[in-house]
């Protein structure tokens, strides 16, 4: 399974998906820069959700991926407030230039507690087909722990972290009110600070839960048969 810095190539590979970062400045010498997963597949989004819940150690882990349409402004402008939360939250890398720019390397610099996903809204994905709105968000879980009742069998390592659904929404009305909704969601969900006594927030959750999973198992089974043809 890959790690965050197995995932930090040049992005040649289809299959595989690609670091973000804002050419408007060119790194002069050292650049700070947000890790956003680029997916246009559903293996690429697994594949991200795989590497970014790796680590086993028992800290809280989200992951949380963003629906635009590159023929919506408001989405350009959720974009950037996007990249800002993925600096604050998220995994970045330090890209470094060689004096005479010849060179450059990039290494995982800071792991954060969110993981970060964009892709483009398309009809024809099965990735968006719950999507009504845009821009979207739907934020996972990677917290969960490791079922000790995994087969002897499975392909699956023993601190494999099922990702859970926890949030699917979309953000209304102008591109500022994006960053102050994802912010004040990842904050509470980072906290854990929703309501256990509310008998409907339990019910809704566990639908969420439900539909994140069926989800989840379609797209593997659609991942296994475009590569596998079965």
């Amino acid at each position: 399974m890959p790690s965050l810095v197995d995932m930090l190539d040049d992005g040649d590979d289809d299959d595989t998906s690609t670091l973000v970062r804002d050419d408007t400045d060119e790194p002069h010498n050292r650049k700070r820069l947000p890790l956003v997963f680029e997916v246009d597949k559903e293996g690429q989004l697994l594949q991200a959700l795989a590497a970014s819940a790796s680590d086993d150690n028992n800290s809280k882990r989200l992951f949380v991926v963003m629906y635009t349409s590159q023929f919506s402004q408001i989405c350009q402008r959720a974009k950037l407030k996007y990249q800002r939360l993925a600096l604050e939250f998220g995994d970045c890398v330090a890209w470094t230039t060689s004096d005479d720019e010849s060179t450059s390397t990039r290494r995982l610099e800071q792991v954060g507690s969110v993981g970060f996903a964009h892709l483009e809204w398309s009809k024809q994905s099965p990735l968006c087909d719950h999507i009504t709105y845009l821009p979207h968000v739907d934020i996972y879980d990677l917290s969960t722990s490791p079922s000790s009742s995994t087969s002897k069998t499975s392909s699956r390592p023993n601190n494999y972290r099922r990702p859970v659904l926890v949030a699917s929404f979309a953000t209304m009305g102008p591109a500022y009110n994006f960053g102050i909704k994802v912010r004040k969601k990842v904050k509470s969900l980072l906290a854990d600070s929703s309501s256990d006594d509310d008998d409907d927030d339990i019910q809704k959750q566990d639908d969420l839960r439900i539909k994140g999973m069926e989800r989840l198992e379609w797209w593997t089974e659609l991942d296994r048969q475009e590569k596998f043809g079965i």
